[in-house]
């Protein structure tokens, strides 16, 4: 009997962890689902098959400063959010094209290795999103500011 009660537990799929906010939900191809979810003072990165338990699932507290606005400069505006994992950086990005007639933004994720690019994934069409500018809020309610002269987050700004 505690056999097949393991093997049940095995085969049901973990829950989730809640989601107050869902910044991104979208799917990459080959049946694969990128969730990033906003959760109190905390932002999650899931990666998995669509409907099973994540095969990655990280979250970091926003006192950790994940998120990384655009820098008011260039043709793309983006921003992202970077997930750190053994040596591995998930930088979950969105972009748009201001040259571009299209304005719809694209989103995706970049798997690093060190400053390495290994893999882009791009998000299909029909993205779940919002804006991932309301981390920028979220960061500033833990108690820092944005630095654009050092490109990162810290307690005391000029």
């Amino acid at each position: 009997m505690r056999g097949l009660i393991c093997a049940l537990a095995v085969m049901v799929p973990m829950q989730a962890q809640a989601c107050d906010e869902v910044l991104l939900a979208c799917s990459t191809g080959a049946s694969r689902q990128v969730t990033v979810c906003l959760s109190g003072d905390s932002v999650t990165y899931s990666y998995g098959k669509r409907g099973k338990a994540a095969e990655l699932d990280l979250t970091v507290p926003l006192s950790d400063g994940p998120y990384t606005p655009w820098n008011g400069i260039g043709r793309y505006i983006s921003d992202s959010i970077t997930f750190h994992n053994a040596g591995y950086a998930y930088e979950v990005w969105q972009s748009v094209d201001k040259m571009s007639l299209d304005k719809s933004p694209a989103y995706g994720v970049n798997v690093l290795q060190d400053e390495d690019v290994l893999k882009t994934l791009v998000c299909d069409a029909g993205a779940k999103t919002q804006p991932f500018d309301r981390l920028y809020e979220a960061t500033e309610a833990q108690g820092l500011c944005w630095s654009f002269d050092n490109r990162g987050w810290q307690e005391t700004c000029p």
